[in-house]
């Protein structure tokens, strides 16, 4: 294999690693590539590490594609990157600026009771201006098989997080004949603050499990649940930097030429790494990368992180598989309050962002290069 596939495979993966991560220094970065690879000593601060985070979560809507928020957000870290001697691009796709404006949800047969914690998915559709008043049809998990004999027409569905993304199934409930869905996550009690990535026909509300199986075991002894729903929101053409919902990662990989894609040895996509006691791996659904997985597998082996592996194309790995790269997603868990109100900075284990530049560091420096040679 060609020096400069390697050289272009360090570049490439150190990014990704200081992107997901937010830790890694390299003292040496204005050696050339020939010298760095061989005196790398990696420096991380958990110091540096917990203020990047800090300074991130503070800004407001820094996660929402197309406000003000997530170019202060972006600007913030290309500035951290041009600071240790990287060149930063950053590369801007269109997408549909989403606002929430008012939310309005109770619980008509419970006398006009108010859920108050309720919260509208992002680029959720809205309501008649009047909202809407129906029954509420619990489905599950909200799969096609969900819907075999159950007529859903008018209705607003129930349906538990988990098994595919939210859009898919708002998307499923509308083609059903269903006015709205109600997500709750069985595995977390706050409501949802999630995303549905694409604009949707029908309005998706999360509310908290409490509510949710409130609702089902109801309905489960016979009971009829009805509430009223009022969603008012704004959809804006805008541009954006972020990776939300794999559209920047889609773009990116779509304005790759050929000879970049070639010289791409590896994709390590750093997901979640900052909560609970695990590893686990995994590569997109029909592009498994053997290969990537038993190194980093033998790596946490030797960590005494021993992980677990999984398939998905729910995350930003998932585009560059499909091109063609072997390319894995790296997670820590289990965290099951995550895009909730328990989502918080205080959850951050340093220990655990810490382990896992140990792990891109090595994968970088020592083991895919050599077992690539």
């Amino acid at each position: 294999m060609s020096n400069r596939k390697k050289h272009l495979f360090v570049i490439t993966l150190l990014v990704f690693v200081l992107v997901f991560v937010s830790a890694c220094n390299n003292n040496q970065a204005e050696l050339p590539l020939e010298e760095t690879v061989g005196v790398f000593e990696p420096n991380f601060s958990e110091e540096s590490m917990l203020e990047t985070i800090k300074t991130l979560s503070s800004v407001d809507n820094a996660r929402i594609a197309g406000f003000e928020g997530e170019f202060e957000a972006a600007n913030y870290i290309s500035e951290q990157f041009t600071a240790m001697g990287l060149e930063v691009r950053t590369q801007q796709f269109p997408v549909k600026a989403y606002v929430g404006n008012h939310l309005e949800l109770k619980v008509s047969s419970e006398s006009d009771r108010v859920i108050k914690d309720a919260k509208t998915l992002s680029f959720s559709g809205a309501t008649p201006k009047g909202g809407i008043a129906t029954e509420i049809v619990p489905l599950g998990l909200g799969a096609e098989r969900d819907y075999e004999g159950v007529d859903v027409t008018g209705k607003i569905v129930l349906i538990q997080r988990g098994g595919e993304f939210f859009y898919v199934k708002t998307e499923r409930a509308a083609q059903y004949g269903a006015v709205a869905v109600l997500f709750y996550d069985p595995n977390s009690e706050a409501a949802l603050s999630a995303t549905l990535t694409a604009l949707s026909e029908i309005p998706a509300i999360s509310i908290s499990r409490s509510e949710g199986q409130g609702f089902e075991n109801a309905i489960q002894e016979g009971k009829s649940v009805s509430v009223s729903l009022v969603v008012d929101a704004t959809h804006e053409d805008s541009t954006s930097s972020n990776i939300i919902g794999l559209i920047g990662s889609n773009h990116y990989v779509q304005n790759m030429t050929t000879e970049e894609v070639d010289t791409v040895i590896a994709m390590l996509n750093f997901d979640m790494v900052g909560v609970g006691d695990s590893f686990d791996i995994g590569s997109a659904e029909g592009f498994i990368a053997r290969d990537l997985i038993k190194m980093a597998r033998e790596t946490l082996d030797e960590m005494g992180y021993p992980p677990t592996t999984s398939v998905t194309d729910r995350s930003d790995h998932a585009p560059f598989a499909r091109a063609g790269m072997d390319a894995i997603y790296i997670q820590v868990g289990p965290f099951l309050d995550y895009h909730t109100d328990f989502d918080i900075f205080e959850a951050i284990q340093p220990e655990m962002l810490i382990k896992a530049c140990e792990l891109g560091t090595k994968l970088i420096v020592d083991v895919i290069p050599e077992k690539m040679q």
